[in-house]
């Protein structure tokens, strides 16, 4: 997320730093300058050729439709191209429809088709999607176009000289963690603490693409030996990632990288997508799945009938007008939100308590903020998601209709939130797995799983990732906040299901307990859950959305810190509980104490 304001202002930042990093910051002010000096280089008005014909009527466009439909012009130039990504998509499935890639008997390709075209129209349209968004200003442009150049200038120089894969991606590690960093410290300084859209915005989601690029290209010189996190896991976190998308064994061609980078449909505010899925999108591979369906659909007794319905079943649209019509119910509802004042700012106010005397109704206000402010969130995946089905991109193969003859297209594999699941959650863990999913699955990937062997504690590894997450976001105080609590609300769960929940569960589950009893008992447990983990989530975003750490206090003080008497009491419960079984294991009944006297 990035805040209003976050431009280059020609100011001195070296002191700013120097409350963080306590070393000698020359070598800092030196890059500065020399950005400073080329950033002055460039244009920063639109391109000429574009002042005369887009620039007037777009801006006065945009401008009356702002008025209108009362949407800030940040967020309205994210939601405009994404809706102009749809018939991008289209077009792109008009002049290139997926194919499977031809294989012989062997199983080998038959004959590897050019990729170039596709890559164009890509290249093109993704830029021209990215200039759109920044206003057409070069000067923002130029830091996703430039990162991805270097980026890839230090893995082929590096691959050139013979450097170690490992080595080179730490550097791109190193490099990336830099630059966002310096970014967020230049953009603190005029911050308005309030949100906004301008060039960190995406590039937050080209930091993850990057280093993922790295990352893959490290590990493909030793794929062969490499373990995925779906060998390490059992449990399912989503389709995004699978074992034929990891490693990356040839470098591909900065033309290539730039359309990974630039695709409409992920550049903006994601899903996160690897490389080598790109690449079999591209070629084809990714739809072997169609051919082998229709292989063997055409052994079927009814073969003529399932060909006819073969190209509706394989088709994209129901499931890319469904995103499309979710995402709008979802930004709907969060425009109407703001409208009625539903926003966590209201909670910080010094009126609040007057004008809500009981703790319960400002803790059902609060639940009702919370629910706005992620319809933003859950209403723009959406529509992302759309873009990319469109496009291909989110094939995942077959998939059995029930009662029916033959299987449908999936095309959900970059599916970013899973709203039923979200609206109906049993626990924290299925927020967590339904929200946001395909970045938990790049931190669970490049975080989790590569911090838990080394340090071999599962709280370390979690809190790892957590500070990463919050330092992607920014350095503003309220992101800290958020994934401390988030923490601290994973680990209480885990002992509230230890110690109630499994009891629970396993007492409803029995053979013994009547129906009378579980039929009173379950509806009662699970609106609990849903209660409890909702409350908790939403309480632990109002730092999220207001970022700063003043109102942050007003508004959980507002609220009666009655999130901080949670955690407090499960973690003390949990200690006592501990302590009390610890005693009782170790204290011998009178039977074995006669056995010893014996």
């Amino acid at each position: 997320m990035s805040h209003e304001g976050r431009t280059i202002p020609s100011v001195d930042i070296s002191p700013m730093f120097a409350r963080y990093l306590p070393m000698d910051l020359s070598i800092f002010s030196r890059a500065i300058v020399g950005w400073r000096a080329f950033e002055a280089s460039l244009p920063r008005q639109p391109a000429p050729l574009l002042i005369p014909v887009v620039g007037p009527a777009l801006a006065t466009f945009l401008e009356q439709v702002t008025k209108v439909t009362k949407i800030t012009p940040g967020p309205f130039r994210i939601l405009s191209a994404e809706l102009i990504g749809y018939p991008i998509s289209a077009l792109y499935r008009f002049l290139f429809p997926p194919k499977p890639v031809e294989r012989d008997a062997d199983g080998n390709v038959v004959a590897k088709k050019s990729t170039f075209w596709k890559e164009l129209y890509i290249v093109a349209f993704g830029t021209a999607i990215a200039l759109y968004y920044c206003k057409f200003d070069i000067s923002e442009f130029s830091h996703s176009l430039a990162n991805t150049a270097a980026t890839w200038g230090v893995l082929y120089l590096g691959t050139r000289a013979g450097v170690n894969r490992t080595y080179l991606a730490v550097a791109v590690w190193i490099f990336q963690s830099l630059h966002i960093g310096w970014a967020y410290a230049v953009a603190s300084i005029k911050t308005s603490n309030a949100y906004d859209s301008n060039f960190l915005t995406p590039h937050c989601v080209l930091y993850l693409k990057l280093v993922a690029l790295a990352m893959d290209y490290m590990d493909g010189a030793r794929h062969k030996t490499f373990k995925t996190p779906a060998q390490h896991h059992s449990r399912p976190w989503g389709h995004a990632y699978k074992a034929q998308d990891q490693p990356i064994e040839e470098l591909p061609s900065l033309f290539s990288t730039l359309g990974y980078v630039y695709f409409w449909g992920g550049f903006l505010v994601g899903p996160q997508f690897r490389y080598q899925r790109y690449k079999r999108w591209l070629t084809g591979e990714l739809f072997e799945q169609e051919r082998l369906a229709e292989e063997a659909e055409a052994k079927e007794p009814d073969a003529a009938a399932l060909a006819k319905s073969r190209a509706s079943r394989a088709s994209p649209w129901p499931y890319t007008l469904q995103c499309l019509v979710l995402g709008g119910a979802y930004l709907a509802v969060y425009q109407a939100g703001n409208i009625m004042g539903l926003h966590f700012s209201q909670i910080a106010k010094l009126d609040f308590p007057q004008r809500f005397p009981q703790l319960w109704q400002r803790w059902v206000f609060m639940w009702f903020c919370g629910k706005v402010s992620l319809s933003k969130f859950l209403g723009t995946w959406k529509l992302t998601e759309g873009v990319v089905a469109l496009a291909g991109l989110g094939y995942d193969g077959r998939r059995q209709i029930p009662d029916k003859v033959g299987t449908v297209a999936d095309w959900s594999a970059l599916h970013n939130v899973n709203p039923a699941l979200f609206e109906t959650p049993f626990s924290l863990q299925d927020y967590i797995s339904s929200f946001n999913i395909n970045t938990n699955l790049w931190t669970r990937e490049y975080i989790y799983t590569r911090v838990r062997p080394v340090v071999g504690d599962r709280r370390i590894a979690l809190g790892s990732s957590m500070l990463f997450l919050a330092l992607w976001h920014g350095w503003d105080a309220g992101y800290f906040l958020t994934f401390l609590f988030e923490f601290l609300d994973v680990e209480a769960e885990r002992m509230l299901k230890r110690h109630l929940g499994d009891h629970i569960w396993k007492w409803i589950n029995d053979n013994s307990t009547s129906t009378l009893a579980r039929f009173v008992v379950f509806p009662v447990y699970r609106a609990g859950c849903y209660v409890m983990s909702s409350f908790t989530l939403l309480y632990a975003l109002i730092p999220f959305d207001l970022l700063q750490w003043d109102l942050t206090m007003a508004a959980w003080r507002n609220l009666g810190w009655v999130g901080h008497w949670e955690i407090a009491f499960v973690f003390a419960a949990d200690g006592l509980l501990n302590a009390v079984g610890s005693i009782t294991k170790k204290k011998p009944s009178k039977i074995e104490a006669k056995k010893k006297d014996n």
